[in-house]
């Protein structure tokens, strides 16, 4: 099995060149996009992200 690492907080482009040049596989943070509702399958049903 092989592991990816998610890089935490990429608030900006600074931020993600510096994971990505560190190896990390995967980003989040606001640098990458804001929090959104998160809608799984044709029904529309929402999926519970802890986001209000």
């Amino acid at each position: 099995m092989e592991t990816k690492t998610v890089a935490e907080f990429v608030e900006n482009e600074e931020i993600r060149d510096i994971v990505t040049a560190s190896g990390a596989d995967y980003g989040q943070g606001f640098g990458q996009g804001r929090p959104a509702e998160l809608f799984l399958g044709a029904q529309g049903n929402k999926a519970n992200t802890g986001f209000g």
